[in-house]
């Protein structure tokens, strides 16, 4: 489902730029983990229906991915030149499947609690963000991608 609202990202991006898009992203990311670590740790609802904040939790998630998915794929294929956007492309694809497989195979071998998979999920979206500033520029403003 989180596919089918990636025009969300788009819009953010096209309205406030893209600062505001990976932020947004990752306030999405943060508190969908959050919500499903409440309900792993804490009886906040009632029983039998904990699938189903499990489930808008996980949607919240997947709605900060797709979030922050659109904002790299914009940043690329404004910033990258065009005889190179197709290749760039694939490796913005290659880098999120590879990053799913890594996240398993860790989270396996570590054995890692809910709170320390928040904590280094957090960690690296802000990395990435941090990164994206400082090697793009702040692009909040339209005007600066010339």
């Amino acid at each position: 489902l989180g596919a089918f609202a990636t025009p969300f990202g788009g819009f953010l991006y096209d309205s406030a730029g893209p600062t505001c898009t990976y932020c947004m992203g990752l306030l999405l990311v943060l508190a969908g983990c959050a919500g499903v670590s409440a309900v792993a740790r804490f009886n906040l609802v009632a029983v039998g229906h904990s699938h189903y904040a499990v489930g808008l939790c996980y949607y919240l998630e997947e709605q900060g991915s797709s979030t922050i998915y659109m904002g790299i794929i914009l940043d690329t294929l404004t910033h990258f030149p065009e005889s190179s956007t197709a290749m760039s492309m694939g490796v913005v694809a290659l880098g999120y499947s590879v990053s799913s497989i890594l996240v398993g195979v860790v989270m396996n071998r570590a054995q890692v609690t809910v709170s320390m998979l928040f904590m280094s999920l957090a960690i690296s979206i802000l990395a990435f963000t941090l990164a994206r500033v400082c090697v793009l520029g702040d692009l909040g403003a339209r005007g600066a991608t010339s």
